[in-house]
């Protein structure tokens, strides 16, 4: 392709030059631009690198221009496209408008097909499998009318509308099918001793009946929690904060016991100052640590040095 975009989450935006520069044969040949805010005006670059926060900026209005135009587009997390009301899907569609029909439109995701099947008819109008919305919704969605209208979160039809999008537009790959290295996924509960955190545990249950939540569906649990007093939210969620911290012992204990029998790990905590006692304590010589505030160059580089260190031991995130 003579002009190739490729929109992604701005943690990506280097990951991608470097599986361009591992992956294609001519390289150099290419001239690849990383849109930022410094360098946005570049016409003449084979294959951009853009994030979706960037492709919604003013300073890319030559992009939507008629003169413009792609021989390819690639979205890579997709499913940052599902709403078509938003700003970035918005953006998209008009960058849509700037290739034509005889070249490619990909969407990459790893999450698997969302909720409700009306969280794919985005998709598959970028992808250009045409069908009038209250077809769909009619035909896939279970459409019924509601208070406020047309309720759409429904489903129906579910093996026809599977086997239209494998028919047109829809590659599905499983993870056993394309990662064969990988061991199958192990669940495992690890008990810590309740005695240390008795009294934090019993001050959140003060603000919340554990039984009730249990009980309740996911919406009913975000009406609840928002009819709950600011300053319960706040004490509660201070709780759970100084619970998380004072697990770090246990939590190094467990890593260490890992450590034993493998190379490296990957942990994920919540709360910044998790990651950054545990950063700290497996020291910067063995570890990585990675979370919002970070630079992209930062965070590749965490990436990077995690995957080709053999003295790189833990990733934190």
């Amino acid at each position: 392709y003579k002009k190739t975009i490729i929109v992604c989450p701005a943690t990506l935006t280097y990951n991608w030059m470097k599986e361009l520069k591992t992956w294609l044969v001519d390289f150099d040949e290419y001239k690849i631009q990383i849109i930022s805010g410094k360098n946005y005006q570049d016409r003449n670059a084979n294959i951009y690198i853009v994030s979706y926060d960037m492709l919604i900026s003013t300073k890319l209005q030559w992009m939507y221009d008629k003169r413009t135009e792609f021989d390819c587009i690639i979205a890579d997390e997709a499913h940052y496209l599902k709403k078509g009301s938003t700003q970035r899907s918005k953006a998209f569609k008009r960058v849509l408008k700037r290739i034509n029909d005889n070249n490619k439109v990909i969407l990459l995701s790893g999450t698997p097909s969302l909720k409700r099947p009306i969280e794919l008819y985005n998709f598959n109008t970028k992808l250009k499998y045409d069908i009038n919305y209250f077809d769909y919704i009619n035909r896939y969605c279970d459409s019924t009318e509601g208070e406020f209208g047309l309720n759409n979160k429904g489903a129906s039809n579910l093996d026809e509308l599977q086997y239209k999008l494998r028919q047109t537009c829809m590659i599905r790959r499983l993870k056993a099918d394309v990662l064969t290295e990988l061991p199958p996924k192990i669940r495992q509960i690890v008990y810590c001793d309740p005695s240390k955190y008795n009294k934090l545990i019993d001050k959140e249950s003060k603000l919340i009946s554990k039984s009730a939540m249990d009980m309740m569906e996911y919406d009913d649990i975000i009406g609840f929690l928002s009819h709950m007093d600011y300053s319960d939210i706040t004490e509660m969620t201070a709780f759970r904060k100084a619970t998380a911290i004072a697990k770090i012992p246990d939590a190094i204990s467990q890593i260490d016991d890992i450590l034993e029998n493998t190379d490296k790990i990957v942990v994920f905590a919540h709360h910044r100052e998790v990651i950054d006692k545990l950063y700290e304590h497996y020291t910067p010589l063995n570890s990585v640590k990675l979370y919002g505030g970070m630079s992209d160059t930062e965070k590749q580089d965490a990436v990077d040095r995690f995957q080709t260190d053999p003295l790189c031991k833990v990733f934190v995130g």
